[in-house]
């Protein structure tokens, strides 16, 4: 059985991973948590990331790499340049060590790179990158890293960007478990306010099991030099999120929006064209928003009936 490495094992996104390439795969988890996963795996706790995970790949010398780590925000007290230059160290060194050993790596992206589209048409992967925020920056230096090293280190490379997330397991920090959070709290005797930054922008969500399953598709059929999609090709605003969440929750509350204007780092709009992945691989989303967001939602609810951590 071929070995797959996977950093950001721990992950919202890397659990779903280890699962779905476990069925295939011989798993080696990688992360900053002193805990693996639940799965059954070898694990890996990375304490030094600008050459822990580049030492793990000369130790273990994988058949794949899954590359999913990533510090999706600055330290407090970073500068956005200290930021940048931490992760094209951490990743430079990574890539080097892959192309050196001849070690293939899929690199999880994000939509971020491409920045805000408009209503004609979804983007697709030859879209130019025009990050607007620091996280699609980032992602999109991560992405010329690994180009650079496959062009002049023959890297095998294959980039899959995901579109926005959503599921059961999300962590706190984005629009859903936040808003989630509130809503029950709402529910338990809190203001009935919901307060929202805004509810102008739109996205493409995708549930965290549909895009797990992707990776495992190309890492199954893996080939170099190529660019994937994971999109469900259809945009929702984040009124229509917050109306649903309000029809899930049995107090009646009032959603006060902070600031209805949107920032210059805000993606107004944005929805994906997944074609190049159905054609290559078959994949297509299963699981539509409204369901993802009342898994959540039942998901959050159980874990504080039992006393655990709701992104558990």
């Amino acid at each position: 059985m071929k070995r797959a490495l996977i950093s950001g094992a721990g992950g919202f996104l890397g659990s779903h991973l280890v699962r779905e390439l476990g069925r295939r795969w011989e798993v080696i988890g990688a992360g900053r948590s002193e805990n693996q996963p639940r799965e059954s795996i070898d694990w890996l706790r990375i304490e030094d990331e600008a050459n822990g995970l580049a030492g793990a790949v000369t130790r273990i010398q994988p058949d794949l790499l899954v590359h999913a780590a990533f510090l999706n925000q600055k330290e407090p007290g970073w500068s956005e340049e200290e930021y940048l230059q931490r992760m094209q160290a951490t990743n430079f060194r990574l890539f080097e060590r892959c192309a050196r050993l001849k070690v293939p790596v899929i690199l999880i992206s994000s939509s971020a790179v491409y920045g805000s589209g408009g209503p004609d048409g979804g983007l697709d992967e030859e879209t130019p990158r025009r990050p607007v925020s620091l996280y699609g920056l980032a992602k999109a230096v991560q992405e010329m890293l690994a180009e650079r090293l496959a062009v002049s280190r023959g890297l095998e490379l294959c980039i899959v960007r995901l579109f926005n997330l959503v599921g059961p397991g999300k962590a706190a920090g984005t629009v859903v478990p936040d808003w989630v959070a509130q809503v029950t709290a709402i529910m338990d005797g809190a203001e009935p306010v919901l307060r929202v930054k805004n509810r102008a922008t739109s996205r493409d969500f995708v549930d965290v099991r549909d895009a797990a399953r992707a990776v495992e598709l190309v890492a199954r059929r893996f080939v170099p030099d190529e660019v994937f999609n994971v999109a469900s090709g259809q945009t929702v605003s984040l009124r229509e999120v917050s109306d649903y969440l309000e029809s899930l929750c049995p107090v009646p509350y009032r959603t006060v929006e902070a600031d209805a204007r949107c920032g210059s780092g805000d993606i107004l709009y944005q929805f994906g064209d997944a074609t190049r992945i159905a054609k290559a691989h078959g994949w297509a989303p299963t699981i539509g928003w409204k369901q993802s967001v009342r898994e959540y939602w039942d998901h959050y609810l159980a874990a504080r009936r039992d006393g655990e951590t709701p992104s558990d």
